[in-house]
């Protein structure tokens, strides 16, 4: 077992001298931090942070047992929180704490308590980098420390709003709480930077595990929204006491099913068996500004454990859709899909990074559960099962895996499930899709196109016949643009006049979406290069800001004696 540990590290080394020879120093630093929001920082798993906070001794004692408990939090105790966060200092802030967990993990603070810290709870508008909620896991239930991020990991890989994690080591009134999981708080915030909206957020679990069934609405733990009107969970309800075709029909109108599936096929996959699938806990049903429902899990700190029937279920809509041979044939296709996806993931090489991330703290951990032995043979046991469940599903899914792998557009290779993207003046796509399965088959097809959104369909038959799969295929032909605006100042500095911000705005708004930039930006030869310069750098500090990064630029100059710069751009979208 030591040697495959050391074997272990060695491929992480090497694998990570690769990555440095192939990005920038500044993107290899960042590999594992995912979002371009401030908050971003905060979860790169691979780093510890640290979370020190103080309260009155009266606080203090106020969260130990019987005081507060898992299913009565109280209320927020006033904490003085700074935060050390990828080398930098942030606060002190005055914030709200509670204590975390639920039946197995909550402890008081004579154990390895874990938190819940309210940004805003005395201080409004208050956040740390935008955010206003912290969830401090203890990971008491999870001697390996790694079984949040390896499961996250995967579920945001396919496409599934999931949390982000860092670690931060927590301390209060003195006390080393040790090693934390800073899990990203599933909330609207969360969900925006997803790009979905929130009308109701409602949590499920215990005590009372609700499921889909008349008259439980009020079990569900309404985390955000309009107390005064739930209807869209009770219509939810309504539909799910249909049955079969009927009930995916009627389902596929108020719900994301294609992602509440692949929802279901990773809790089973990552063997999250505290999860809705299996055990009625642990989930959010969100419904957007359109009514739409989707689902999302929480609590994985117990997966990676053993394995789990893809086809055996608690929860009453998997059961529902069992039941309908429309829905059954979708699951299959997500099972494959969820195959491929989690082995371009590569959760082991994202593990071992974590683990190697981590360890030092993990030594310093005064509520270690037991010797450095047992948490690395925890940490074998889960690494060994991401080794397995992903052979296990690949194997599976092989009869009726219809899934593509790559389609070849004019020669070249690209994502089947990305938008693609064509030159400017494309007119015809000859496509071939590669099916993952090896005896899968699909035919080749040509399809006239126009500048703008296309779509392709194209089908992929099994091995064995009885399953066939529509790939729409989202082709893009990209025009060329230009654009120019002049931007004036208000003196001899960088502070641009109103109208031209506007102008700047207005030029990242179509930028932003664009590909192949080029700016030409005009300046005066008459004025002071320094000044020239500063100006060009706070232009494209603002475009940076506003999304738009990749852009090449040049500068010409002009003999114009005017207190202003000409940008024209030229872009592709």
């Amino acid at each position: 077992m030591k040697f495959m540990r050391l074997l272990s590290k060695l491929v992480l080394a090497l694998s990570l001298i690769a990555t440095n020879f192939s990005v920038s120093p500044a993107e290899a630093k960042s590999s594992f931090i995912e979002g371009s929001d401030p908050a971003a920082v905060m979860f790169d798993p691979t780093k510890v942070n640290r979370i020190e906070l103080t309260m009155s001794n009266e606080d203090f004692d106020s969260l130990k047992s019987p005081n507060v408990s898992w299913n009565f939090e109280g209320d927020w105790r006033s904490s003085k929180m700074t935060a050390y966060i990828n080398n930098e200092i942030y606060g002190p802030y005055q914030v709200g704490v509670h204590l975390k967990g639920a039946w197995g993990s909550w402890r008081d603070v004579t154990g390895k308590a874990g938190f819940k810290i309210k940004m805003d709870a005395f201080v409004p508008k208050q956040t740390l980098l935008g955010v206003s909620r912290l969830t401090l896991n203890n990971m008491v239930q999870d001697g390996s420390y790694i079984h949040e991020a390896l499961s996250y990991k995967l579920m945001r890989s396919a496409g599934v709003p999931a949390p982000r994690t860092g670690y931060a080591i927590v301390n209060l009134n003195g006390i080393d709480y040790g090693l934390h999981l800073n899990v990203e708080t599933v909330n609207k915030q969360m969900l925006s930077r997803w790009g979905v909206t929130s009308q109701h957020l409602y949590k499920g679990g215990v005590p009372t595990f609700p499921d889909f069934t008349p008259g439980r609405e009020v079990e569900y733990n309404l985390q955000s929204g309009d107390p005064a009107d739930t209807s869209d969970l009770t219509k939810f309800i309504q539909v799910n006491q249909l049955n079969g075709d009927e009930w995916w029909g009627n389902m596929l109108q108020i719900a994301d099913m294609d992602e509440i599936l692949k929802v279901w096929a990773l809790e089973l996959y990552v063997q999250h068996w505290d999860g809705y699938v299996v055990n009625l806990n642990n989930y959010f049903i969100n419904f957007d500004k359109s009514g739409k429902a989707s689902m999302y899990s929480w609590g994985t700190d117990q997966t990676w454990g053993g394995y789990l029937d893809f086809f055996n279920y608690r929860g009453l809509m998997p059961s529902k859709c069992l039941g309908s041979p429309q829905c059954s044939e979708a699951y299959l296709q997500v099972l494959a899909r969820i195959a491929s996806i989690a082995k371009s993931t590569n959760l082991y090489l994202y593990g071992l990074a974590v683990q190697n991330g981590i360890s030092e703290a993990i030594q310093a951990d005064p509520f270690r559960p037991g010797g450095l032995d047992n948490v690395q043979s925890a940490q074998d046991a889960a690494f060994n099962q991401v080794t397995w469940a992903l052979s296990n599903l690949q194997n599976l899914v092989v009869p009726w895996d219809t899934t593509a792998n790559t389609a070849i557009i004019n020669g070249k290779s690209y994502d089947p499930y990305m938008r693609i993207y064509l030159p400017v003046n494309t007119k015809y796509a000859t496509v071939k899709l590669l099916p993952n399965q090896a005896d899968a088959t699909s035919e080749l097809n040509t399809f006239a196109l126009a500048p703008g959104a296309n779509d392709a369909l194209m089908t992929v038959k099994s091995a064995d016949g009885n399953h066939i799969n529509d790939v729409s295929l989202d082709i893009y032909v990209l025009s060329q643009r230009n654009s120019s605006i002049p931007l004036t100042y208000l003196g001899k500095n960088i502070q641009l006049t109103k109208e031209s911000l506007g102008f700047v705005t207005g030029l990242a708004k179509k930028l932003s979406l664009s590909r192949n930039i080029s700016l030409t930006i005009e300046v005066s030869l008459y004025s002071a290069s320094k000044l020239n310069k500063q100006r060009i750098e706070s232009l494209l500090a603002k475009l940076r800001d506003s999304g738009v990064s990749k852009v090449s630029y040049a500068i010409k100059l002009t003999s114009q004696k005017q207190n202003r710069l000409i940008v024209k751009a030229k872009f592709q979208n």
